[in-house]
């Protein structure tokens, strides 16, 4: 994963730290740094939060992502760490070290070498207690992953480039893993505001516009964007991180030092001083929370209820769970949500992933959340989709597996969030526009007020033949009947910037804060 402006540490700390959701993947890509710099720092971020609770185990609840014991009874095991692509399907590769620095974490590597794990556990055969690294590219490894789980039971955040959505998507795209997916979030281009990397590109989009193109135009029903317009405007202060996180917290001419604070606070400081340098270049004092924005929209989206685009499950469904009394409990002292998932594998994903007979009948316990109570345990029986700690659940009555057909019932997101559907093709190797995600404006009802003109010039355009764009130009996509489609759904509104600081700082930090408004 890579993101601009948020360095991703913080957005799979918040991930962790989040009992809505269980990471079950952490793919890496190009974009912020070369791959492996990705991985080194991911290393570094892992042993930042082993050694927080080595010595604070009191804050193991809080941390329920790698709970182990947690991830057992839910039927997984470590997080699988896998590579992806080291430059975009197409294009000239791009890398964002003048504002992540040569190591993609703010040159962390010269300032704090303490913040690097020994040696001989970031081997790919060490046997790390949180995660393991797929030998197998993201390629075949999430296809296996997902083999493992029911179709759309597994949300995919992308906080960086698509490159490794389109390649996923190129396996086979008459039959396309990404229908498979309950949600796809994206957090890329600058629809109605300039750009960030050029004056109408966003990084992510830039760094693989044929990738964007090609997801795109694919018009997904399950796929979400969030763009510059939505997440610019949610920021954490540097002011407020130092008076409420860490007093000592100043920039690369006062490194952070170790003794006196967790962990986890000796990790951000050490990169976000020099982030914080970055930014002031820039002319600002705050982060801009890009990617946190992205896990903000689906653990809130995953708490289920009203407004969800999560299906309740069906009274008379006839798929049941039982949880024992001490699963029962443990959900409910440590303030998971209730939704219990089928958990059977899938022998025709098996089949179509990974070359299995379709008839082959998957080995190992068919619900890897069925327990059986003890002696004097009382018994409960759960509905398949209620819900269930940290697990992204959907389907039940009506789901099809297809990318959220049975889902997404009355499109609507949780309270305080709103999409609108937006058309746009996306330039993919333009010398100032590469990137650009380009709207037809000419049918907007405000050039219809300003020129009082009331033709619409773009069916002119529309109704060229598919195939006259020139080879490498704007991207436009087809459906099956060669008409021309473009454009997704775009989060336009969120229950805004303070409840995301709040977040952040009570679930990485453990800051317990009423809504800040500085």
């Amino acid at each position: 994963m890579a993101s601009t402006f948020a360095p991703v540490p913080c957005i799979i700390l918040l991930a962790l730290s989040s009992p809505e959701i269980l990471v079950l993947s952490i793919t890496l890509t190009h974009g912020n740094c070369h791959l492996s710099s990705a991985l080194v720092n991911l290393q570094k971020m892992f042993f930042a939060l082993e050694n927080h609770l080595a010595q604070h185990p009191e804050d193991r609840h809080k941390w329920p992502g790698v709970d182990m014991e947690l991830r057992a009874r839910l039927g997984v095991g470590k997080i699988v760490v896998a590579l992806g692509s080291e430059g975009p399907v197409a294009g000239t590769p791009v890398v964002a070290k003048y504002f992540h620095g040569t190591d993609g974490l703010s040159n962390t590597e010269i300032r704090h070498p303490e913040l690097s794990p020994p040696p001989e556990t970031i081997v790919p055969s060490y046997d790390h207690p949180y995660y393991t690294i797929s030998s197998d590219p993201v390629t075949v490894a999430l296809p296996q992953l997902m083999a493992l789980h029911e179709p759309s039971t597994i949300a995919y955040l992308a906080l960086g480039p698509l490159t490794s959505l389109a390649h996923l998507h190129n396996l086979s795209p008459e039959n396309s893993i990404l229908h498979h997916f309950a949600i796809i979030l994206c957090m890329g281009g600058a629809v109605d505001v300039p750009g960030n990397t050029t004056p109408v590109s966003e990084f992510n989009v830039y760094a693989d516009p044929y990738a964007a193109h090609t997801l795109f135009s694919l018009s997904l029903p399950h796929l979400h964007i969030l763009p510059l317009d939505l997440t610019t405007p949610h920021t954490l202060p540097f002011s407020l991180y130092t008076s409420l996180v860490d007093p000592t917290f100043l920039n690369t001419s006062s490194p952070s030092q170790p003794s006196g604070k967790p962990p986890i606070t000796h990790f951000t400081s050490s990169f976000l001083e020099g982030t914080r340098e970055t930014i002031n270049k820039f002319g600002g004092d705050a982060m801009e929370q890009h990617d946190p924005v992205v896990v903000w929209a689906l653990i809130d989206w995953s708490k289920g209820g009203p407004g969800s685009p999560f299906l309740e499950s069906s009274p008379n469904s006839p798929n049941t769970r039982h949880v024992s009394a001490e699963m029962r409990k443990r959900i409910e002292t440590e303030g998971f949500s209730r939704r219990v998932v089928e958990r059977r594998r899938s022998s025709d994903l098996r089949a179509r992933f990974m070359g299995v007979n379709a008839n082959t009948t998957a080995q190992g316990p068919e619900n890897a959340l069925t327990e059986v109570p003890g002696e004097g345990e009382e018994e409960e029986v759960l509905e398949a989709d209620e819900d269930m700690p940290g697990v992204i659940a959907v389907g039940g009555e009506g789901a099809e597996g297809e990318g959220g057909d049975g889902w997404f019932d009355d499109e609507r997101l949780a309270q305080g969030w709103e999409w609108e559907w937006r058309e746009f093709e996306v330039e993919t190797s333009g010398t100032l526009t590469r990137g650009m995600l380009v709207s037809d404006r000419r049918r907007s009802a405000a050039v219809l007020r300003n020129t009082g003109q009331s033709l619409n010039r773009s069916i002119a355009v529309d109704q060229l033949p598919v195939d006259s764009s020139a080879e490498g130009g704007i991207g436009v996509g087809e459906d099956e009947q060669g008409e021309r489609v473009r454009g997704t759904k775009v989060i336009v509104a969120t229950p805004g910037t303070d409840t995301l600081r709040t977040l952040l700082l009570e679930r990485i930090w453990g800051v317990n804060v009423a809504v800040w408004s500085g």
